[in-house]
């Protein structure tokens, strides 16, 4: 899955290429450490319903063993940090 998360580089704040988040959370997801799985839930902080089923597809794809564990973190980021917006209006 590396190669495919190089393809399209995302510019950071300073214009130099990084990781799509969608993989960045995969590579974090995959590690499994504290810290990393902390950070995926930062990931997720106010992320959209569709930035959300892009993520889920790209774990679904490459770690279908770590989807529920995906789906527990973002759970509990909502928990931590609420729900975005546009999520809010929905319901």
């Amino acid at each position: 899955w590396l190669s495919a998360a190089f393809v399209q580089p995302t510019p950071d704040p300073s214009g130099l290429p990084a990781m799509p988040r969608p993989y960045l959370l995969l590579l974090k997801l995959q590690a499994g450490r504290t810290q990393d799985l902390a950070d995926v839930q930062r990931l997720l902080r106010g992320t959209s319903d569709g930035a959300r089923a892009a993520m889920r597809a790209i774990v679904t794809q490459y770690a279908a063993d770590l989807v529920e564990d995906y789906d527990a973190l973002v759970t509990l980021a909502d928990l931590e940090f609420g729900t975005a917006p546009e999520r809010n209006e929905a319901s």
